[in-house]
C-alpha cells in the first residue's frame, strides 16, 4: 500500500445504533420520537392557510398501511417508480416499497419526455407514483408501444385506484391484520433502489442501490452530524438526487421536522416562516443568500457595521466568548431566526459564504459524495472545519490518495459497506 496515502475519519459528537435494514430502522425512529413531529403539510385554499403536523408515529403507521396494500397489490419484487415534487406522499410510497423489500425508482421531474420514457424502460419499472403536475407525461406513457407499467397511481386525483383510496385500503388490512407485513424479510444487500445520475455518457446512468448502503449512511451521519430532535429542516434539494432523500432520512433519523418549500423565490420566505433550523442545500443556493445578506446590508448603509462586527465577532472567538448570534441577530432574523446549520453538498461551495455564515453564528459545512456511494463519503462536522475542504472520511468509510504527488495531489479513491 505504499502508493496510497490513507485520510483520516472524522471522530464521532455521539454514540449512536446502526439498524440492520430499513424496516428497523422505522420501528427505531417511531419509539425514539413517537409523538414528535415527523413532517409539517400546508395546506393552502386560496388565500387561507394552514398546517397539520404528523408525527413519527403517524408516519411510521402510514408507511406500514401503504406497505400492506402495496403487497396486498403483489408489488414486493416489483419496481414502483416515483415522479413528483418532494411531498410527504412521495417519501412515503419511497419508504413503503422499501418496508416490503420491492424496488424504487426515483425519477426526475426535469426530465424531457424522451429521456424519461427510456428511464422507465431501462429500470424495467412496473408501476408509477405521480402528481397532478406530471399527470400529461404518466398520460403519454401509458398510451406508448413499449410501456410496461401496469399500474398508474395518481397522488392528487380521487376515487377507486387513486394513491388516497390505495392508501386507505392498506389502513383497513393494516388495522384487520390481514396485511401479510409479518412475511417479510429483507436482504440487506440485494437492489433496493435505482437512482438515475448524470455522467460522462448521453443518457443518465442507473445506480443499483441497496438497503445497507442506506443504513450505513444513516449510522455515519447520526454519528458526525449536530442535528437535534426538535430542529426544523426544509426539504429544498428533489428527493430524486440521492443527496435529497439521504437528508430526508438523515433528518428523520435525528427526529427532526421537515417542512416542504414552496419553491425557489420563495426560500427566504419559508425559513421564516416554518422558522427552519437546519438546512441542506447545494453551494449556489447558499451563496445567493449570503450574497442577499451583504447586498442588503450595502443598500441600507450597514455595510461598515457588518464588517466591524465580522471582526468583532472573530476577536471574542478568539478569547472564548461566542458572541456572534447576539452580534448578528438581525441578519439571522432575516433567516427566520432560528437557522444554526447548514450543510452544503454536491459540488464546491466559495470560502467566503462557508466563513461568513460561521462568522454570523451559522454553522455551515462542507462534504463530498457520489450517488453510488449512498452517498455521503467525506464531511465535515462542529470539530472538523477548514476553509476549501471536504472534511474527512465518514466513520464507516476509507478514504485514500492514489499515487500522491510530493504536494499529496493525486486521485482520491473510497470504500465502504
Amino acid at each position: 500500500m505504499d502508493n496510497y496515502l490513507p485520510l483520516g475519519n472524522l471522530a464521532p459528537l455521539r454514540s449512536a445504533q446502526k439498524c440492520r435494514d430499513m424496516n428497523e430502522f422505522i420501528q427505531q425512529i417511531e419509539e425514539k420520537y413517537t409523538d414528535t413531529t415527523a413532517f409539517i403539510i400546508k395546506h393552502k385554499k386560496g388565500k387561507d392557510v394552514s398546517y397539520t403536523n404528523i408525527s413519527f408515529h403517524q408516519l411510521a403507521e402510514d408507511v406500514r398501511s401503504l406497505a400492506s396494500a402495496f403487497m396486498a397489490r403483489g408489488y414486493q419484487h416489483k419496481r414502483t417508480a416515483i415522479l413528483a415534487d418532494n411531498r410527504y406522499e412521495w417519501f412515503l410510497t419511497y419508504l413503503a416499497v422499501l418496508y416490503i423489500g420491492g424496488i424504487v425508482v426515483p425519477l426526475d421531474k426535469g426530465l424531457g419526455y424522451g429521456e424519461f420514457e427510456s428511464s422507465v424502460q431501462r429500470s424495467y419499472a412496473d408501476n408509477l407514483v405521480y402528481d397532478k403536475k406530471n399527470s400529461a407525461v404518466a398520460v403519454q406513457l401509458k398510451g406508448s408501444e413499449g410501456c410496461k407499467v401496469s399500474d398508474f397511481i395518481c397522488i392528487d386525483e380521487e376515487g377507486p385506484g387513486s394513491f388516497g383510496a390505495i392508501l386507505q385500503e392498506g389502513r383497513e388490512l393494516y388495522r384487520s391484520g390481514e396485511h401479510l407485513l409479518s412475511q417479510i424479510t429483507i436482504d440487506p444487500r440485494a437492489m433496493a433502489i435505482i437512482l438515475f445520475t448524470s455522467g460522462t455518457t448521453s443518457l443518465a446512468k442507473a445506480v443499483m442501490l441497496c438497503q445497507d448502503g442506506l443504513v450505513t449512511n444513516i449510522y455515519d451521519m447520526d454519528l458526525a452530524e449536530d442535528v437535534r430532535p426538535g430542529d426544523v429542516n426544509m426539504a429544498f434539494l428533489p428527493y430524486h438526487h440521492s443527496f435529497g432523500s439521504m437528508g430526508q432520512l438523515v433528518m428523520l433519523s435525528h427526529g427532526a421536522a421537515t417542512a416542504f418549500c414552496d419553491g425557489l423565490k420563495y426560500v427566504q420566505k419559508n425559513l421564516v416562516e416554518y422558522k427552519v433550523s437546519v438546512f441542506v442545500c447545494v453551494p449556489l443556493l447558499i451563496e445567493s443568500i449570503y450574497k442577499r445578506v451583504v447586498a442588503t446590508a450595502r443598500k441600507n448603509g450597514l455595510e461598515k457595521k457588518l464588517n466591524f462586527g465580522k471582526k468583532l465577532s472573530k476577536l471574542l472567538l478568539a478569547v472564548g466568548i461566542d458572541a456572534r448570534r447576539k452580534i448578528f441577530k438581525s441578519v439571522i432574523d432575516q433567516l427566520g431566526g432560528n437557522l444554526r446549520l447548514v450543510i452544503s453538498g454536491a459540488s464546491s461551495i466559495e470560502p467566503e459564504t462557508l466563513e461568513g455564515f460561521s462568522t454570523f453564528g451559522i454553522e455551515t459545512l462542507n462534504g463530498y459524495g457520489l450517488t453510488e456511494a449512498s452517498p455521503v463519503f467525506a464531511s465535515e462536522n462542529r470539530d472538523n472545519r477548514r476553509s476549501g475542504s471536504i472534511g474527512k472520511a465518514m466513520p464507516s468509510v476509507e478514504l485514500r490518495i492514489d499515487s500522491p504527488n510530493e504536494e499529496g495531489i493525486g486521485e482520491l479513491i473510497g470504500r465502504g459497506p
